[in-house]
Formats: structure tokens, sequence, C-alpha cells
């Protein structure tokens, strides 16, 4: 039976979830901020930046290593 790794820690785990979840708010932030305002959801005005789209990708991205750092956490704490 092979040792576990500190790679396949739960704590190490839940840290590298929490850090890809702090730099992809990070990034939807910075996008947000440089696209401008006002946000023309709109496709078929002329005005419209597809990269709006990117920020919601990245929240969407955010809220899922965010669930998951918090579950990894749990089991940290749970079995230590």
């Amino acid at each position: 039976m092979t040792d576990a790794t500190a790679q396949s820690s739960p704590l190490s785990q839940a840290i590298m979830a929490g850090v890809i979840a702090v730099l992809a708010t990070g990034g939807a932030v910075w996008i947000g901020w440089m696209l401008g305002w006002p946000w023309i959801f709109d496709v078929n005005d002329p005005d419209f930046n597809p990269m709006l789209l990117a920020v919601g990708v990245l929240i969407a991205v955010a809220l899922r290593h965010a669930v998951s750092a918090l579950k990894w956490y749990s089991r940290h704490r749970s079995f230590g």
C-alpha cells in the first residue's frame, strides 16, 4: 500500500482550489473593469462586446472552485 503524498492531501487540494477561485474572481473583476460601463448584452447591437461572456465564464469557474475548496477543507477537518 502506498502512502498518501502531500499532493493528494485534502488541505493541499483545498488550497489549490481556493487559489484558482481567487484568480478567476480577480480575472473577472479585471476584465469587467477594463470593459467599462455600460455593458451591452444585446448581440445585435454594434457596441456588443463578446468579452462579456468571459466574465460570466470566469465567475462560474470561481464559484465551482470555491465550492470545491470548501468541500476539500471540510474533508480535511473531518479526516485530517
